[in-house]
């Protein structure tokens, strides 16, 4: 994706899994950012190793933290307790000019809606 003189790519993976005993009524998604100094010399060094934790953390924070939240969970749910949806989202950030956090989510929520899966 590009956005102004930015430049990311995200992909996502879905497979089937057991929900948390701690939530047994949502699904679970991980996300991680990788600002790679291979991609960009601006995030050489231990920078961009703590950019890409802040980011991948806010993301988490941002899109699955409460209701009303970008991904909603509960969706899903294939049977409640026993089978959900686990979504893996990784992020690479090749160069940014700023918002990383706002580009990266619009990505996110963009991957989402192409690869939506029906729970039913």
């Amino acid at each position: 994706m590009d956005l102004m003189a930015g430049k990311w790519f995200s992909k996502s993976q879905a497979e089937l899994g057991k929900p948390s005993s701690l939530q047994p009524d949502k699904g679970k998604v991980a996300i991680h950012v990788n600002c790679s100094p291979s991609a960009a010399p601006m995030f050489e060094g231990r920078g961009g190793k703590e950019l890409s934790t802040e980011l991948s953390v806010a993301l988490q924070h941002c899109l699955l933290g409460a209701k009303g939240a970008g991904i909603d969970l509960s969706s899903l749910i294939v049977a409640e307790g026993k089978i959900c949806w686990d979504f893996y989202i990784d992020c690479l950030v090749v160069c940014s000019d700023g918002n990383l956090l706002d580009a990266l989510g619009s990505a996110i929520k963009s991957r989402e809606l192409m690869s939506h899966i029906s729970c039913a």
